[in-house]
């Protein structure tokens, strides 16, 4: 008998993606790694990039591809796709459950158990960073998806409680499952780093930003925050912005432009993973002063490779209170700058944050979610 067959939206995964495409392909690439006695059938719009992140090919005989033409966010193909094609393919798969990783699920009963993630309520908590079409297709997705779906996947408890107040029929469906981070992933070598340096021209030390160019990020602020410490101390350590390219990204160039220490900023798209643990492996700190996060993927990240972290204490990294990173509230520059002075001249050890990271990693956070699929299709 065959092993039940799981079949995944995984769309999300592609070139330029942002944090939530990035969670997606980590769990796929947990998930397949393990022999979970399932088949998975993964939806795609860009097979051979798909293929690359899950290890390229040949790809373990329980993974299959099925190319897709339209996009999650395309109107009407995407909502064509999901409510019309897609259960009339899933009947003839014979597929057990359908997850829709990324926000996007369908509207109606297609006659298997649904899972849907929800990765945060930026759309309807801060509507003025996101686009307006962009935004109005969340707001869509995620009111008809959450009826429709069975289950409900969050990455932290604020985003659970956000959503059972905006719309009250999730409630007794959502199941938190926090990000992880790639195992894989350890702080280079001090040779490593230094090849690293001289690859990428940099001093001894610098200040990382991760996060892609779009408002909710808070470039503005943070600019703000580097300009002020570069004020106060000698010798001031770079600020490297690392991201996939947004829709501020321009705006933050001429941001740079006008600050008295543009040339100690630097704008790094297209990171790799590659660079972005050669970037976490000497970063003094990471600033990250979002608005508004699902989950905080980043600062996981930061934790993971013991590089000292300033965030904001805003939901969804409330879930770092009891972490070695330092929460501080938005608005005022001088308590971000004090706490990046003390980082700099007395640099914590990170043992402590590598330890509290070391319970968060993708393959647990693939456990649970395919026990919870489990539990839905009896297994």
């Amino acid at each position: 008998m065959d092993a039940p067959l799981i079949a995944i939206d995984a769309r999300s995964v592609r070139p330029g993606m942002t944090g939530v495409g990035r969670r997606v392909a980590q769990m796929l690439r947990a998930m397949i790694r393990g022999d979970h006695g399932l088949r998975w059938g993964l939806f795609t719009n860009t097979p051979g990039f798909l293929a690359q992140w899950l290890g390229g090919e040949p790809l373990p005989h329980v993974v299959t591809l099925w190319p897709v033409g339209a996009r999650p966010e395309s109107h009407p193909g995407g909502e064509w796709w999901l409510n019309v094609t897609l259960p009339r393919f899933l009947r003839r798969e014979g597929a057990a459950l359908f997850d829709g990783p990324a926000f996007a699920g369908p509207w109606r009963r297609i006659g298997v158990p649904l899972t849907l993630t929800i990765h945060d309520l930026v759309h309807r908590l801060r509507p003025a960073t996101q686009p307006w079409l962009f935004r109005r297709w969340l707001s869509t997705a995620v009111r008809r998806g959450s009826r429709v779906a069975d289950r409900i996947v969050v990455p932290s408890p604020a985003v659970a409680a956000e959503l059972e107040a905006l719309h009250p029929h999730t409630r007794g469906k959502i199941t938190v499952i926090p990000g992880g981070f790639d195992s894989a992933m350890t702080p280079l070598t001090d040779s490593e780093l230094a090849a690293f340096r001289e690859e990428h021209g940099l001093p001894r030390r610098w200040l990382l930003h991760v996060g892609t160019f779009e408002p909710r990020k808070n470039h503005r602020f943070l600019i703000e925050v580097h300009t002020a410490l570069c004020a106060e101390i000698d010798d001031p350590p770079p600020l490297i912005m690392a991201g996939g390219p947004g829709p501020t990204l321009h705006r933050v160039e001429r941001w740079i432009e006008r600050s008295p220490w543009a040339d100690r900023i630097h704008i790094q798209t297209g990171v790799s993973d590659r660079d972005l643990r050669g970037f976490l492996s000497g970063a003094a700190a990471l600033i990250f002063p979002s608005l508004s996060e699902g989950f905080g993927l980043p600062v996981l990240e930061a934790l993971a490779m013991g590089a000292p972290v300033v965030a904001p204490d805003v939901p969804g990294l409330d879930f770092f209170r009891d972490s070695p990173a330092t929460l501080l509230p938005l608005g005022a520059v001088q308590p971000w700058v004090s706490a990046l002075r003390r980082i700099l001249s007395e640099p914590p050890t990170p043992e402590p944050s590598r330890r509290w990271a070391a319970d968060f990693t993708w393959e647990r956070a693939a456990e649970r979610q395919i026990a919870l699929w489990r539990q839905m299709i009896g297994m």
